[in-house]
């Protein structure tokens, strides 16, 4: 099954047994943001220059929420910091996270419910099949430790985890955690991701590093 690299982000960072996330929204949005802007470099849409992304040309046809974002980094009268686009999508990426969730729904893999707390209306959302979730975590486990497949998709979906600090999901057996942020470290520097996917990673980093940890949050999908 084909998935972007936003919904594989997603996909790895829902709770594999109950619903909700595995981190608060505050530092899942940044993420989602980061896999957008990692997708349109590598389609050469975007490019880095002295730390602002540039969007080179506007395409015609480009899937959502990948054209909205697009075209509003390229109809800015301002180039800006990555940092600060990552920061600006995350404040409103809601409607981004439920579309590509919308997208997983229909492709079988989640299910989404509708729910209330007193007179907050928010959604639910978990994994339907674990198996898809689970062939992933172990393709990027062969990666990380056997060097297997270590390509430029699943490089960056291992700097997406480490950036947003999911680290855990990698871990098969007791006592792994500590060396697999030394195996990720060293992919980081050492990987054939571009330089501005690295740099994509970077101003995402300090974007999560700074989102405010809000009790409960990470209990829903918005």
């Amino acid at each position: 099954m084909e998935l972007n690299l936003a919904e594989t982000f997603l996909l790895l960072s829902l709770k594999p047994e109950k619903s909700g996330f595995l981190i608060p929204i505050e530092k899942v949005n940044p993420g989602i943001i980061g896999a957008i802007f990692i997708e349109l470099s590598e389609k050469k849409i975007a490019e880095i220059k002295n730390k602002r992304l540039i969007i080179k040309k506007l395409p015609k046809k480009l899937k959502f929420p990948f054209d909205e974002i697009a075209s509003r980094i390229y109809n800015s009268k301002k180039e800006k910091r990555v940092k600060t686009w990552v920061r600006s999508f995350s404040n409103k990426a809601r409607k981004y996270r439920l579309y590509l969730l919308h997208d997983l729904e229909k492709k079988g893999l989640v299910r989404i419910k509708e729910k209330q707390f007193l007179f907050i209306h928010y959604k639910s959302v978990s994994l339907i099949k674990k198996s898809v979730r689970e062939e992933i975590i172990n393709n990027l486990r062969d990666a990380l430790f056997k060097g297997n497949n270590m390509n430029n998709q699943s490089a960056s979906i291992l700097a997406l985890i480490q950036a947003c600090k999911i680290q855990k999901i990698l871990i098969k057996e007791q006592g792994e955690l500590r060396n697999i942020k030394i195996k990720l470290n060293e992919i980081l520097k050492n990987s054939s991701i571009s330089q501005d996917v690295d740099q994509v990673i970077k101003e995402m980093q300090a974007v999560v590093a700074g989102a405010v940890v809000v009790t409960g949050t990470a209990a829903s999908a918005g």
